[in-house]
């Protein structure tokens, strides 16, 4: 698969100050305008990876949405085409994933952790405790990594403005209500957002790849879009982990605040550089983050 694209809670619909509040559930992107479907359910996840052969219903709706867009696309204006071709581009990806189930792939040389998953297809639904799902996706992407089904990943725990209530950290409000009150018992719902990062890099650790593990082939970006509840982004805190394949050196504390021209995309042109991708420009940034 070309990408992972899982989440905890679903996306919201609407505005908010004019903006589609997609742009707060969503962090993986097909163009500017075109989020990718983000999976929160983790046994439909699971079948995206290990899928063993192709859904016919779902390459019917496919067949029958191409056909109607064949003869809807003569009808439009010049501005609208463009759109529609970016929505047909996300009908043609979903296309080949369907295409690509139950293919055997060129492994390159490389030889998987794991042949095989090691776990039983998790049940349907959503887990009804939030740190048995969080767990689970944890784990689905671990498992994705393993078997090298693919090798980019992203999890986004909760929504930026999340409805969630974690009463099982003593919270009595949604998260949201929360980061602008910062009552005491924010303190413990942080660390449980650390806790699960921590699980998975340690699940990651115990994984062998040659003579390093699967963490130290890992570049994992822990981010966040504001600084505190009054909407500050001047500064993000960003936390890097992982080896990514000795290109990473942890264990440092770097402040960019003063840096000329910092941009949040310039970490992002990093990381698809230490992936191998070469592209000369990611939404705001043409350079790369210096000193990483």
């Amino acid at each position: 698969m070309p990408s992972l694209v899982l989440g905890c809670e679903g996306p919201i619909p609407g505005l908010q100050d004019g903006l589609p509040l997609l742009y707060s559930s969503h962090i993986s992107w097909s163009t500017a305008v075109s989020p990718t479907w983000t999976e929160t359910r983790p046994a439909l996840a699971f079948d995206q990876l290990f899928r063993t052969e192709p859904n016919r219903g779902d390459r019917r709706v496919v067949d029958a949405v191409l056909e109607d867009a064949r003869s809807l696309r003569q009808r439009l204006s010049v501005s609208d085409r463009q759109r529609f071709e970016e929505y047909l581009g996300s009908v043609h990806e979903i296309e080949g994933r369907i295409k690509r189930a139950g293919q055997e792939r060129e492994a390159g040389g490389w030889i998987p952790s794991l042949a095989a998953p090691d776990r039983p297809r998790p049940a349907d639904g959503i887990p009804a405790e939030i740190p048995d799902y969080w767990k689970l996706m944890n784990d689905i992407v671990l498992l994705a990594f393993r078997t090298d089904t693919t090798r980019i990943a992203t999890l986004k725990y909760c929504n930026d403005g999340s409805a969630e209530t974690h009463t099982h950290c003593g919270a009595k409000d949604q998260h949201h209500q929360m980061s602008h009150t910062q009552p005491p018992e924010l303190i413990p719902l942080n660390q449980f957002f650390m806790a699960q990062l921590a699980y998975l890099c340690e699940r990651m650790s115990e994984v062998k790849e040659g003579d390093r593990t699967l963490l130290d082939n890992t570049a994992i970006a822990h981010c966040s879009s504001m600084l505190h509840g009054s909407h500050d982004a001047n500064q993000l805190p960003i936390v890097l982990l992982g080896g990514a394949g000795g290109k990473l050196r942890g264990g440092r504390v770097l402040d960019y605040l003063d840096a000329p021209n910092r941009r949040m995309c310039s970490l992002f042109l990093s990381l698809m550089e230490w992936g191998g991708l070469e592209v000369d420009r990611f939404g705001d940034s043409t350079e790369r983050l210096t000193g990483i």
